[in-house]
């Protein structure tokens, strides 16, 4: 997902005569933002525009009221505007957000309207739901991918699978190449070598220090096939990355080889097979739903979270049935991390913000 910034201010050493807490000294206003020393410099990086926005009642005109975008933990006032009527007026906000109006009243945010994008053609497209139609849900993650995801995607790019009857491999036998960026979750591909081996690895390429999360090879018949775990030393040299995290049947672990160039994870087998499918999981954010934490979703609706309940997953997902359909939802996991993204369900997936 893209980097977005909702505002961007510049802390001046000076009192800024055009900051909030200057003009409306009587407001109370939330957080970073009464400190009278910013100074809002959107425009320089998202251009000029002006965003109205509804509001669920008039807050008095000219009184102030605020966008909030979301971080781990919940919402978190970025911008500052003027109410007229039971509309919000924001001047240069970035683009392709969620954000929710507010207001801050003795202390505490309170929704002031329905969360919205603001889309790359700055129009407010409100997400509010409105209507009875319910939806299933199935939900495999919790948080979005970082560029640090990307970036272990893109190098697994020319690693291989490789299949030999020797243990050097020096008569290794290439059984897939990886040729375009993966999938951040399960890579299934087909075999189709027919000849049997004894020995069976993933090499990354020069500079990946061969860095994945699981392998497993199929034979013939389907079935999963087991040995005993063979390979180069790992990143720290001892057992927290080593070759066995690839074939522990986890997708939250993961190898990560001392050699950056020359490194590889495999197995040894008790008798040569042949090899009809192979899977494999690139190392990850663990982000991904997992067995045995404690799930809830959460579903937004006029101005709250409420709750579709709790579940203990004995798979890598989630399924919800009965989930209201057009609004904004919030998957916690509540054993353990911290983070966490707000997201839309469309077309039978998760799209984050």
């Amino acid at each position: 997902m893209e980097e977005k910034y909702g505002k961007v201010y510049r802390d001046y050493f000076s009192v800024q005569t055009t900051n909030w807490a200057v003009s409306y000294p009587d407001e109370d206003i939330p957080g970073i933002l009464k400190k009278p020393f910013l100074r809002d410099v959107s425009d320089e990086y998202f251009g000029r525009n002006v965003a109205v926005v509804p509001l669920y009642d008039s807050a008095g005109d000219g009184r102030l009221c605020y966008l909030a975008v979301f971080n781990n933990a919940g919402w978190s006032p970025v911008a500052v505007g003027t109410a007229a009527g039971f509309q919000g007026v924001f001047n240069n906000i970035d683009t392709a957000i969620v954000y929710l109006p507010v207001y801050h009243r003795e202390g505490k945010l309170t929704a002031a309207g329905d969360p919205f994008i603001y889309t790359k053609n700055h129009e407010v497209k409100s997400i509010r739901g409105g209507n009875e139609r319910v939806q299933k849900m199935h939900l495999v993650k919790k948080y979005t991918g970082t560029a640090m995801d990307r970036l272990l995607l893109d190098l697994m790019v020319q690693g291989v699978f490789e299949g030999a009857n020797t243990p050097d491999f020096r008569d290794a036998v290439v059984l897939h190449r990886i040729t375009k960026v993966p999938l951040p979750d399960s890579n299934w591909v087909r075999v189709n070598c027919p000849s049997e081996f004894r020995y069976l690895r993933y090499r990354g390429p020069k500079g990946s220090n061969s860095c994945i999360a699981e392998a497993m090879f199929f034979d013939a018949d389907g079935k999963l096939i087991r040995g005993a775990c063979i390979g180069t030393p790992s990143a720290e040299n001892g057992k927290t990355w080593d070759c066995t995290k690839v074939y522990d049947g986890s997708k939250h672990t993961y190898f990560a080889a001392q050699d950056a160039d020359t490194s590889w994870a495999g197995l040894q087998l008790a008798i040569p097979v042949r090899v009809s499918r192979i899977c494999y999981i690139p190392r990850n954010d663990d982000n991904f739903v997992k067995p045995g934490d404690l799930y809830e979703l959460l579903v937004w609706d006029r101005g709250q979270w409420y709750t579709m309940g709790r579940q203990v997953p004995d798979t890598y997902g989630l399924d919800y049935e009965g989930v209201p359909a057009g609004h904004l939802y919030w998957l916690r996991d509540l054993t353990e991390g911290v983070e966490e993204r707000i997201f839309t369900y469309e077309q039978g997936k998760q799209v984050w913000w």
